[in-house]
């Protein structure tokens, strides 16, 4: 040690007041209290001791280590939160505080104002509180003190308000909560606050947690064709997703790009919790060909799907096998109303009720039975069978029975009921049949099929006329689970039309149903129930002796077919 540093000690030791007795210390005192190892004494009554003072950040630089028992108890002065501080070594190995109330301190009373609170941040449902904070005003403060406060809510729970220790304003002031926590639902958060000889409710609203998923519209798929000029019917779009959260999304409705006129729609709903898709509704009117766009945006996530919208449906892509006797099948022309309604462009064309492209691609044999060997191999997509066609063997009906199964459409309206063609029936119903006369000269279609409403028109509830008032029922035991009836007989109540639910196949007992008397109704006759506009076009029309109204044969077949072109798209 140098001699300055020396000297320096025993100035230090002569000018202090500094005492030992027994192994403690004393500061102005000879007699240190024995159960003290220092005693420090005010000999004037006014002054204190100063502990060193230092910010928090100062403290934690100090850095114990943990477990280190020789610096328990090492106390210091927070200059930033005016309270001592200790390091509190195991099992605590942290420093804690020691705060006070202010000398002389007087219980601070306040009227709350609970209605005039207000809020910062937002709460979200299943997500921790996150920069929210509830601002309660007051008046009549007196400035005294208050203590900390933890608020735990109810109403939507998992939430707390908290509030340190701290004084009222003299007069008007504000009271700051800072909210933390993770709300459990949605909904309202309530904290009842009682302060300040003064207690009310505040509400914190909490969203719903908004549904976050990963869009995949490269994986998207379509349902239904869209045509320029055509209204939209049973057209959609299938996103499919992963990593979706659970959590709900909002109803949707984005407008085309590209062609112009559709609207895709989906209402609110929930993403899955993980994988899983979302389904949109396209409605509307394209206004030209090309390709409809719609920019999706939900869930966090965007994309583009592209729609294809074309000039008419391909005519030719339905291609037909028509069966039966002249002019009961397609025929165009003369007595054949089902041809004749087919072939006219009003109907099936760029500017028909059904907008098309190119041509019809109808096999026509005008044979009453055989001649469907072909059937399955030549790329046939609808059959329609009338008058008098009848199934003349088990592997005719069993050829006809896999088309039916392999998505093919048959309309079917012979009138025969021979041993084959019942077969045929049977399989399909799954019962015993037979086909009875139904004499009445209408039927009363269902008032609820929607097989029966479509592009011609709505036949729901009208008339099935049945052509010289004399057809066949459907008589005997069937599963009524398996098949729509679309018509009954207004005096027996048996079937006279029906759908069968599995597949696309149509029986209509009335081999005449078709024959057009080749004018416009009315038509005062109990023949030629096929009734047409002017312009060849299916209309519900007046027909038979006495006239009925609302005959809807045309509208029924011509439906039928052209929901067979549109599936052959």
């Amino acid at each position: 040690m140098t001699g300055k540093k020396l000297l320096f000690l025993l100035c230090i030791l002569l000018l202090s007041n500094l005492y030992s007795q027994g192994g403690k210390v004393g500061i102005d005192t000879s007699s240190p209290h024995q159960k003290t190892v220092l005693d420090i004494v005010s000999k004037t009554n006014n002054t204190g001791v100063l502990f060193p003072r230092l910010t928090t950040s100062n403290i934690a630089s100090i850095g114990p280590t943990i477990g280190d028992s020789v610096v328990d108890g090492l106390w210091v002065y927070n200059t930033d939160t005016k309270c001592y501080n200790y390091w509190a070594a195991a099992p605590q190995n942290q420093w804690l505080e020691i705060c006070g109330r202010p000398l002389n301190s007087v219980p601070g009373t306040a009227t709350l104002n609970c209605t005039g609170a207000s809020s910062t941040g937002t709460a979200v449902s299943q997500q921790p509180a996150n920069g929210v904070s509830v601002t309660v005003p007051y008046t009549a403060g007196n400035g005294g003190a208050y203590p900390a406060q933890n608020i735990n809510s109810t109403g939507v729970t998992g939430l707390t308000a908290s509030i340190p220790a701290g004084n009222f304003t003299n007069g008007s002031g504000n009271l700051v909560f800072s909210v933390a926590g993770t709300p459990a639902s949605s909904g309202t958060a309530i904290f009842t606050i009682n302060m300040g000889g003064s207690s009310c409710s505040v509400n914190v609203n909490v969203n719903i947690n908004p549904g976050q998923a990963t869009l995949n519209c490269g994986s998207a798929t379509t349902t239904g064709t869209l045509v320029m000029n055509s209204t939209a019917n049973g057209v959609s779009f299938t996103i499919p997703y992963t990593a979706g959260n659970g959590g709900p999304y909002a109803g949707q409705n984005i407008t085309s790009t590209g062609v112009s006129g559709l609207t895709a729609n989906i209402a609110a709903g929930s993403f899955n919790t993980g994988s899983g898709s979302i389904t949109y509704t396209v409605s509307g009117t394209p206004a030209s060909a090309g390709t409809a766009s719609f920019i999706v945006n939900i869930g966090g996530s965007a994309c583009t799907v592209n729609f294809p919208v074309i000039a008419g449906f391909s005519l030719s892509k339905l291609k037909i096998l028509a069966l039966g006797a002249s002019p009961y099948s397609v025929d165009n022309g003369g007595n054949g109303g089902l041809g004749t309604a087919m072939y006219s462009t009003n109907n099936f064309g760029p500017s028909g009720t059904v907008k098309t492209i190119g041509s019809w691609d109808v096999t026509r044999r005008n044979v009453t039975s055989g001649n469907v060997s072909d059937l399955n191999t030549a790329g046939y997509k609808m059959l329609i069978v009338g008058y008098a066609y009848d199934v003349s063997s088990s592997s005719d009906a069993n050829l006809i029975l896999n088309f039916i199964n392999n998505g093919g459409t048959v309309l079917w309206f012979t009138e025969t009921r021979g041993t084959y063609t019942v077969q045929l029936l049977n399989s399909i119903v799954a019962g015993s049949v037979s086909l009875g006369d139904w004499s009445d000269c209408t039927a009363v279609n269902s008032s609820t099929d929607g097989t029966l409403l479509g592009d011609f028109g709505d036949a729901r509830g009208k008339i099935f006329g049945n052509d010289a008032c004399i057809a066949r029922d459907l008589r005997g035991s069937y599963n009524a689970n398996l098949i729509d009836i679309l018509s009954r007989s207004a005096s027996s109540n048996n079937p006279v039309a029906f759908k069968s639910k599995a597949n696309e196949f149509y029986w209509f007992g009335d081999g005449g149903m078709s024959v057009y008397i080749n004018s416009a109704p009315p038509v005062n006759s109990n023949s030629y129930p096929w009734l047409l506009d002017g312009n060849k076009r299916p209309v519900l029309g007046q027909w038979g002796s006495p006239l009925r109204t609302n005959v809807s044969n045309s509208v029924m077949l011509m439906n039928i077919i052209a929901k067979a072109l549109k599936n052959a798209q």
